[in-house]
């Protein structure tokens, strides 16, 4: 098959999967943005911190350990389905990080589920 993916930072501490097509058009949707040096750093800073990875025969992605190791992940991974990207996060990371907020509110509930 011809599946591409990138692997990048991500938010609150993630790693971010996306299917390649999906990256570049949100790529190319931020560099819609107003022109200047703040737009050029950003989208500099995703494409450095950016890498291509395929799917092996069997299907799975390998990232790199120091890809990796840059939101500190260096055993288990837990991965989380964000619809149109995946998150990857070091499990204690992520505990962190939901410990530290409450539930979403009932009005976000509301339209989610509607």
């Amino acid at each position: 098959m011809d599946e591409k993916y990138v692997v990048t930072g991500g938010a609150d501490g993630s790693l971010a999967l996306q299917p390649y097509s999906e990256w570049i058009a949100n790529f190319n949707r931020m560099r819609q943005g107003k022109p200047g040096p703040e737009l050029r750093r950003n989208l500099r800073r995703m494409s450095r911190g950016s890498t291509i990875v395929e799917p092996d025969s069997q299907g799975r992605i390998a990232v790199n350990p120091e890809i990796l190791g840059r939101v500190g992940i260096t055993g288990k991974v837990t991965v989380v389905g964000m619809v149109s990207y995946m998150e990857l996060w070091d499990p204690t990371t992520l505990e962190k990080v939901e410990a530290s907020g409450e539930d979403p509110d009932a009005g976000f509930l509301d339209e989610f589920y509607r």
